[in-house]
């Protein structure tokens, strides 16, 4: 038997090749023409919301608050005309690039209605806040525009005084602390109350940049073992509170803790009433899925906190 001559082996296998790329691509265009032939999408889009903002106080749109009042943020989260449900949204301050850590006023879940609500007393001065919906697989994130409030009154201040030096020789300096988002500015006098309040002499306070710090710093007293906490509006006064999951010991005790605040840094303790509790249920237990005995307040708390990742 003849051997065929390389050459011609050569040009058989390129022809084989040749047959088999062509087959491969009339393959793969059949494929795509079937695909884009059928209705089935390739890839869900998420439906387009929009999220607007309203700041009201006991019902009404305000713009302007004296110290101390209550102010609601009510977002209302829509796709079309359609109430957007679940989903979260934040509350935030707008004049910050980012919406995390001190400028987060807080998180809210929407209702059936589309609308999430945060309630708060905020601090004297200039604020901006804006709402903005996280998103779902099913809705796609949006932002409000930028709402304002002006907060009008005179902001606590604690004033202290240190001295150095020595006799015909002192330096006296003052520090003044107050609250809120802008120090506090004005004049420091200096009087000698061993002599009739005598003015020594002024300064005026000088600029400095804002830092956090906690005014008044408490330290209410718990339950045996404390596990879990979580910090909510329970009481809806606007003021954060705390609520505690006490684990108890080896011989049971389990129980809660409720602290609510004065808004001051300050906190009294309050017995658990079940009115109580449903606030607190309701505030944070939206987010757990759970089993639990719905007769134990505590079991009940304490599977939120877990189901939550706790704090």
């Amino acid at each position: 038997m003849a051997t065929p001559h390389p050459s011609v082996v050569h040009a058989s296998a390129q022809r084989s090749f040749i047959s088999l790329s062509a087959r491969l691509t009339a393959a793969l265009g059949a494929v795509l023409t079937l695909l884009a032939g059928t209705s089935l999408p390739l890839h869900a889009q998420a439906t387009v919301t929009t999220t607007t903002l309203a700041v009201t106080s006991a019902g009404n749109p305000v713009s302007t608050v004296t110290a101390g009042t209550v102010v609601t943020l009510t977002a209302t989260v829509k796709a079309g005309i359609t109430a957007v449900t679940p989903g979260q949204v934040n509350l935030c301050d707008a004049t910050a690039a980012h919406c995390t850590d001190i400028h987060l006023l807080g998180t809210a879940q929407l209702t059936s209605a589309g609308t999430a609500a945060f309630k708060f007393i905020p601090g004297t001065g200039s604020h901006s806040y804006k709402a903005v919906f996280l998103g779902t697989s099913a809705d796609a994130a949006s932002s409000s525009s930028v709402s304002t409030l002006s907060v009008t009154g005179i902001t606590p201040t604690t004033t202290s005084i240190a001295a150095t030096g020595v006799a015909g020789n002192y330096t006296l300096a003052a520090t003044v602390t107050g609250t809120g988002a802008v120090s506090p500015t004005g004049t420091v006098a200096f009087l000698d109350t061993s002599n009739a309040n005598y003015a020594l002499g002024s300064a005026t306070l000088g600029p400095v940049a804002s830092t956090l710090s906690f005014v008044t710093s408490a330290n209410p007293a718990t339950g045996p073992y404390p596990s879990s906490v979580a910090v909510g509006d329970f009481n809806g006064d606007g003021i954060a509170d705390i609520v505690v999951a006490n684990y108890g010991n080896l011989t049971g005790g389990e129980s809660l803790t409720i602290l609510l605040g004065h808004g001051d840094g300050t906190f009294t303790a309050e017995p658990v009433s079940q009115l109580l509790f449903r606030h607190i249920d309701h505030t944070i237990g939206q987010r757990g899925r759970h089993i639990y005995d719905r007769s134990k307040p505590s079991d009940r708390l304490y599977s939120h906190f877990h189901s939550c990742g706790g704090l």
